[in-house]
Order: C-alpha cells, then structure tokens, then sequence
C-alpha cells in the first residue's frame, strides 16, 4: 500500500512530466488533473490538489489564473527544469 506522502510525491513528479511535455505552452488545470486521475485512477481529488499546492510552495510549478477566464494554467520554473532529469 502506498502511504499518502509516497502518492503526493508521486502525482507531484508525474505533474512535472505532463507539463514538460507540454513544451513550454501552460497547461490547463483541468486537461493537468484528468491526465493525472487518468494515470492514477483511485486517487483522490483532494490528493491530486494537494500535490499541485506542494509543487507550486516548492517552487517546481507556476499557476497563473487568468483574470478574465478564473482559469488556471500551470508551467515549470527553472528549478523543475533542474530537477526533471533525475527524476
């Protein structure tokens, strides 16, 4: 059984890898979280969430609301960048 740290982790470093595949161009938050319960398909939303919020405070991804949309699109900064080979 995987404790809920071991899954945060693991939904957060899958998150990078979605992003990074996206080349540059943001991400939308919801084609993110489907990608996310796609490959992970008991998790729970609230964990899915909170791995955002942990990459985001760790300073591994960036989410941006748009003022106009309240839509929210997420990008690497350069220390996922750093971070993503060894991972």
């Amino acid at each position: 059984m995987t404790t809920p740290n071991k899954m945060r982790t693991k939904l957060k470093v899958f998150a990078l890898k979605v992003v990074n595949q996206w080349d540059g161009t943001p991400v939308p938050d919801d084609a993110l979280r489907e990608e996310m319960r796609d490959r992970f398909q008991s998790v729970m939303e609230a964990d899915v969430s909170a791995s955002l919020r942990d990459a985001e405070q760790e300073g591994l991804l960036m989410g941006v609301r748009n003022d106009i949309t309240k839509k929210i699109t997420w990008t690497l900064t350069a220390k996922a960048i750093h971070a993503l080979p060894t991972l």
